[in-house]
């Protein structure tokens, strides 16, 4: 399985690589930080010759695995060696915890017996566990399925606290970890960040004249129509009650047409089939956009969208108001999509 990644202090490029199982058989996946390629391609033989399936992405350096993580979104372990040149692994791992989306990736390190006084400063640096060469394959074998256990126990506790049990949506716990990660992207690839604050018109009058059951299979669809409406890499969030929110990385016109193909499709869609009576539930979006080079503050874009979703419902309800700033003084031009 070939990879774009970057290339190794020596020159090479090291794609991704399947060991066990073949693809299709949701992998886990691992990478192996390791200047010495003996030893490198050794872990690899022993892992491919497990019943384990995983997926290798091959460093050999900390520099080079830094790069290598920041391309990638899931990896599920770390084994990295002690001593490497530019970036080694004792330096590795505080540059590992200090990323929030990799802050709970378990590490091992792998170290020979005359670096074992380093062991220590391992664990106070956040490395789960620590193996020492030589080592026998079934050692290595079983600590590494052990930390993809603990690994699946942490996504599993990871995905309860940040996923709301009504709409199957992301919580608003989750919100501003996604925020800070998505201008940083934006900032190193001179994208524009797109935010739309979505807000059910008349909810309460919903809750009171069909009862909170109702309204919470309103909320429910609401979370199946916004899955179905946007991207797999959108983020979606029931901000609380009946708002909602959308980061995306878009200009202001691409945000502004996504928001409009939300509304329409709240507004054909039929939240009561047994009901003849035209639906009568909508939604007014508000959505702030700007260079993510000039967003400083995370709650700076929130708060922009909830300001043009203000305008939108005093305007009428079940339309679009979008806000674009245009430049880093914070210069800003407001406009209405109608229905």
């Amino acid at each position: 399985m070939e990879r774009s990644i970057p290339r190794a202090s020596d020159g090479a490029i090291r794609p991704a690589r399947w060991v066990g199982s073949p693809p299709g058989c949701s992998p886990a996946k691992i990478l192996i930080v390791e200047d010495n390629t003996f030893t490198r391609h050794e872990i690899i033989s022993i892992l491919g010759a497990s019943n384990l399936t995983v997926e290798i992405i091959e460093a050999s350096d900390g520099m080079e695995a830094l790069g290598l993580l920041l391309d990638q979104e899931d990896v599920d372990l770390i084994i990295t060696d002690l001593g490497m040149p530019r970036v080694d692994g004792l330096n590795l791992l505080p540059a590992v915890r200090g990323e929030e989306r990799f802050a709970h990736i378990p590490v091992i390190i792998v170290a020979s017996k005359t670096e074992i006084q380093g062991k220590l400063p391992t664990f106070e640096r956040g490395a789960h566990d620590f193996l020492t060469q030589p080592f026998y394959p079934a050692e290595l074998i079983a600590r590494v399925r052990v930390m993809l256990e603990l690994r699946t126990h942490m996504l599993a506790l990871q995905q309860r606290s940040i996923i709301d049990a009504l709409t199957g949506l992301y919580s608003q716990a989750y919100l501003w970890e996604a925020l800070g990660r998505e201008i940083k992207r934006g900032q190193r690839y001179g994208l524009n960040l797109s935010c739309l604050m979505i807000d059910v018109d008349d909810f309460k009058s919903i809750n009171d004249t069909m009862g909170h059951l109702v309204g919470d299979d309103v909320l429910r669809t609401m979370g199946r129509l916004l899955r179905s409406t946007l991207r797999e890499y959108n983020v979606t969030v029931r901000y609380g009650g009946d708002e909602f929110v959308v980061l995306m990385q878009s200009t202001a016109d691409g945000a502004r047409m996504v928001a409009s193909r939300i509304r329409e499709a709240v507004a054909v869609h039929r939240f009561f089939p047994q009901d003849r009576r035209p639906n009568p539930v909508h939604v007014t979006i508000g959505v702030a956009c700007a260079p993510a080079s000039s967003i400083d503050d995370p709650h700076v874009l929130v708060e922009a969208a909830d300001r043009a979703l203000y305008r939108a419902k005093r305007a009428g309800k079940d339309r679009v108001n979008v806000t674009e700033f245009l430049n880093s003084r914070g210069y800003q031009r407001s406009s209405d999509s109608l229905p």
